[in-house]
């Protein structure tokens, strides 16, 4: 593996949990009024 590959693999990682970060902070932002 170059090392290349191997940062381009832990970015992509890093992107998809901050987006799944952002969807459940969004999603708690919108339920939590509700409770």
């Amino acid at each position: 593996m170059d090392p290349i590959v191997i940062l381009d693999y832990l970015n992509l990682g890093l992107s998809v949990l901050n987006n799944g970060l952002s969807v459940i902070i969004n999603g708690l932002t919108l339920i939590l009024p509700l409770l």
